[in-house]
């Protein structure tokens, strides 16, 4: 999730938990508006059903925190020496780390790593050693790695780029001059097609929940409105599922949606597969878990979960334990045996944390933690490592880890370009 200006809709969750935070007369207006949104988006049974998860799981014991450090903006450098023994555990080596006030992501590609300011697109050998410069002509929203191809969005626009190549543009404009791609936000099957779930952050009502789909050998990208029909603002994410060869879809905000797009006919087939009150959607990560897949659900202020996806159903649900029941489940990565996954509060929520958790066979702890909204967690995985992220105040640190198997190669500088 990204932001929220304060025109935007907020989540009814959160919503609700702000009425108990303002003067008589604030709060009187705020429970006008609560009440007419309630009535105009017929809501009832999301706030009943929110609200029997309060009662559920409010008296659930503590996560487990004995092995957990307070990261402050103080000690942020000592988050990787931290973290090494347990990623270590998941077969993950700390083979680098860095801060940095520009760059806001990196991720491991074969033998590079690629990072993102808000201007560039930046490759580097594994020491850090700049090989090459893309300078972006507008905002560099964000990039996702498919295939050993990097796709990146400016200002609404999407291009792609290899290490080596020069810079593609993919003839794909978003509906939105702000809208991009989250980091799980793109996905390709076996064949070679495309999908692009569109993130849209404008705030002017009209749905931006559309896919975008680009056949193998096809020239042009098809948009697939089905979903914008019913969901406002946004897509989160989409995967793949190679057994079943269709894609998971998941969209928020104010409904919450998990979806099936087929692509194995002439024509694109769109399921709905949960958007019950009742049920868990809107999911922000995802990751291959026991012959399916494992999500993270969106619920800022609500009770989140882990959930297990198999076969085009939900297979079971776990909940997420104070003091990061309300925190959404912002990335998560998937070792051997374990599941490390962020946590994210943005600190607007009493007793909440930002943290990084770890789940194993003996259950979930957490490894790092804060309340401190300035203080927060992110992963950035990919099939030849995992970077971790932290940040404090604006300065980030990041953790570089690789996985053992994964050999090291030659980088080959190279001149700094433009998209």
């Amino acid at each position: 999730m990204q932001p929220q200006t304060a025109r935007e809709l907020l989540p009814i969750t959160r919503e609700v938990s702000r009425l108990t935070g303002s003067n008589p007369w604030q709060m009187l207006s705020a429970l006008r508006r609560f009440v007419f949104r309630i009535v105009r988006e017929r809501r009832g049974n999301e706030l009943l059903f929110n609200a029997l998860r309060e009662i559920r799981y409010t008296m659930a014991g503590p996560c487990d925190n004995g092995q957990s450090i307070l990261l402050t903006p103080e000690n942020l450098d000592e988050m990787n020496r931290h973290l090494a023994p347990h990623l270590a555990a998941m077969n993950y080596r700390l083979v680098q780390e860095f801060s940095s006030n520009e760059e806001d992501k990196c991720i491991v590609l074969e033998d590079r790593l690629i990072a993102k300011t808000h201007g560039s697109l930046r490759f580097y050998d594994m020491k850090r050693n700049l090989a090459r410069s893309i300078e972006a002509d507008g905002f560099l929203s964000n990039f996702v790695s498919l295939a050993g191809r990097i796709y990146f969005v400016v200002d609404g626009e999407l291009y792609s780029v290899m290490a080596e190549s020069d810079v593609r543009k993919e003839n794909l404009r978003f509906s939105t001059k702000e809208s991009t791609v989250l980091d799980q936000g793109m996905a390709r099957d076996n064949e070679g097609n495309l999908v692009a779930a569109e993130y849209k952050l404008d705030t002017s009502g009209v749905s931006g929940a559309l896919l975008y789909v680009l056949r193998a050998g096809d020239a042009h990208w098809t948009a697939i409105d089905t979903l914008a029909r019913r969901v406002d603002k946004h897509c989160h994410i989409v995967f793949f599922d190679p057994a079943s060869q269709i894609f998971y879809v998941t969209c928020g905000d104010n409904r919450k949606i998990l979806a099936t797009l087929d692509l194995k006919g002439q024509e694109a087939s769109i399921r709905v597969v949960s958007d019950g009150a009742g049920k868990t959607g809107g999911y922000l990560s995802a990751v291959p878990w026991e012959d399916g897949f494992l999500c993270g659900t969106d619920y800022t202020g609500g009770t989140n979960f882990l959930v297990l996806i198999r076969g085009r159903r939900i297979v079971r649900k776990e909940a997420l334990r104070k003091p990061f029941r309300r925190s959404v489940v912002s990335s998560m990565a998937a070792g051997d045996p374990g599941l490390l996954f962020a946590a994210w509060n943005k600190g607007l929520l009493p007793g909440c944390c930002n943290g990084l958790l770890l789940r194993s066979q003996a259950g979930v702890r957490s490894l790092c933690h804060n309340a401190d909204s300035q203080v927060a967690f992110r992963l950035f995985p990919s099939p030849d490592g995992l970077v971790v992220r932290g940040e404090a105040q604006g300065r980030k640190v990041f953790g570089i880890y690789r996985r053992p198997d994964r050999p090291f190669g030659k980088v080959t500088p190279g001149a700094t370009r433009h998209a």
